[in-house]
């Protein structure tokens, strides 16, 4: 499955660093790219930043903050790095940019959108809007229920599920009975497919406890995932996660069930008690990996996935605030903003979900949000939904979320 960190409308791609000259005038540039003809914004960037990001990509994103937040206002510096605040006709958002000594981008990153007057009522009543099942949890400290938005449904979660091995890992080490440094060889019989990078590393190739927890939330590594899925234990992983998910597949037999069955084994897969599916699993061994055709179409979004409550996305993240595993991706937060932030998210075709914990000072509260977004049939609307997100993250920050 892949990692909801598409995130395309929020991020572009730093392909080099360079030291901008004097003469540069990022606030200009900046002007020019948000009131010229947006048609012609590729001139404004350096052939190797073209390369990777394309023109279309970026008229998209341009019309993209000038269709949400109006018209472009200024640029103000945020001390003396590539950073700008954006003040736009309704709300602002923050850039950092990269130029050469030609005037030409050769980096550039948005963050999330805050409207003026923004509240988690309007955020709420926009969240209506988007097709699909939506569910969002907003808890501070724990205790404190801020947004409830169908906060007990079991919801299709894709890769935060990795959550719950990272729980029982930690617990393990806690325990004394593994150790961070204990390591593990990569079985062939354990590659799943992407994301991530480990599925094309030789087998043998021996990786720390900690490296696969990495790698595992951090890129969403399904090889390092299904490792330490089986070293663990199933039965071990499903004994601290919630009592439905069972059985705790990996992600290898999520791409067999859903994209390497034809749908009549599919569908007795689905319908078989819960001793027969471990059977059948068993028997899922034999299939190849090449034998699965992924194609970017629902399959079985409810039926075949770990069902979890953005309530228990939250209380989970919570109890995993200190572990530096989660604390190396800040999803869709932007980390210099936080004194801490951890995040795992996930996505996979009709299903998208995000879940954060943010401590904005060293004795301030600490927020745990998650919010999932499922769609039987269609695709899943990752612009809209990640946008929403990123506004209840702004107003966290903001200290706004009374209004």
């Amino acid at each position: 499955m892949k990692q909801a960190i598409l995130n395309l409308i929020l991020f572009l791609m730093m392909t080099t660093h360079p030291f901008a000259a004097e003469k540069v005038d990022p606030e200009l540039i900046i002007k020019k790219m948000f009131t010229e003809d947006v048609n012609r914004v590729d001139r404004f960037f350096t052939q190797a930043f073209l390369n990777q990001v394309p023109k279309k990509k970026l008229i998209e994103i341009i019309t993209f903050y000038k269709i949400k937040l109006g018209m472009f206002k200024k640029a103000v510096a945020i001390g003396t790095g590539q950073k700008y605040t954006l003040h736009f006709e309704r709300g602002t958002t923050v850039c950092t940019i990269y130029i050469d000594d030609k005037s030409k981008i050769t980096g550039i990153w948005f963050a999330g959108i805050f409207f003026k007057n923004d509240s988690l009522k309007k955020i709420l009543v926009k969240a209506t809007s988007i097709p699909g099942d939506i569910s969002i949890t907003l808890i501070k400290n724990n205790k404190e229920l801020l947004i409830s938005l169908a906060s007990d449904k079991a919801m299709s979660s894709a890769s935060s599920a990795k959550l719950y091995i990272l729980k029982k890992l930690t617990a393990q080490v806690k325990s004394g009975k593994n150790k961070w440094e204990d390591t593990l060889k990569l079985e062939d019989k354990y590659k799943s497919l992407p994301t991530g990078i480990l599925q094309t590393w030789p087998a043998g190739s021996e990786l720390t406890l900690r490296t696969l927890a990495n790698l595992m939330i951090s890129k969403s590594d399904n090889t390092a995932s299904d490792h330490l899925l089986f070293f663990l234990g199933r039965v071990n992983v499903e004994a601290i996660s919630p009592k439905r998910i069972k059985p705790f597949i990996s992600t290898g037999e999520l791409f067999k069930l859903k994209w390497g069955l034809n749908k009549k084994d599919r569908d007795a897969y689905i319908k078989a008690p819960l001793k027969e599916k471990r059977k059948m699993l068993k028997a899922l061994e034999s299939m190849k990996r090449t034998a699965i055709r992924f194609e970017n179409k629902n399959v079985a979004v409810k039926e075949i996935e770990w069902l979890i409550s953005t309530g228990e996305l939250c209380q989970t993240i919570y109890e995993l605030r200190n572990n530096s595993s989660i604390a190396i991706n800040p999803g869709l937060a932007e980390k210099s903003n936080w004194h801490l932030v951890g995040f795992k998210g996930g996505s996979e075709p009709g299903v998208l979900q995000y879940t954060h914990v943010l401590k904005k000072t060293k004795d301030g509260d600490i927020f745990a949000l998650s919010a999932t977004l499922n769609h039987p049939s269609q695709q899943v609307d990752h612009k809209n939904f990640s946008a929403l997100i990123q506004r209840i993250i702004s107003l966290i920050h903001s200290g706004k979320l009374d209004q």
